[in-house]
């Protein structure tokens, strides 16, 4: 979902090469870090219906967005390893 929003850990643009491209683009661009995880859930073609129906699911999910916005990519990684 970090690679999707186009923009990395230190504000430069990633280079997005997806065949979806397009539809990402336009729901990165209608959803603020608060709401991304669920905007992006609604791409059916990724995710299907069952999983964005999962609580479960959808908390890990939501957690680990958090924690990549909250601490950048390489210490969310070390945070999840030490776990």
């Amino acid at each position: 979902m970090r690679y999707v929003s186009g923009v990395d850990d230190m504000g430069n643009a990633i280079d997005i090469r997806d065949p979806l491209a397009e539809k990402i683009r336009a729901i990165v661009e209608t959803s603020h870090d608060e709401n991304r995880v669920a905007a992006l859930l609604t791409l059916q073609e990724i995710f299907g219906s069952d999983l964005p129906a999962n609580p479960q699911f959808v908390q890990a999910v939501e957690q680990a967005w958090q924690s990549l916005v909250r601490e950048g990519a390489r210490q969310a990684v070390l945070t999840a390893l030490n776990r």
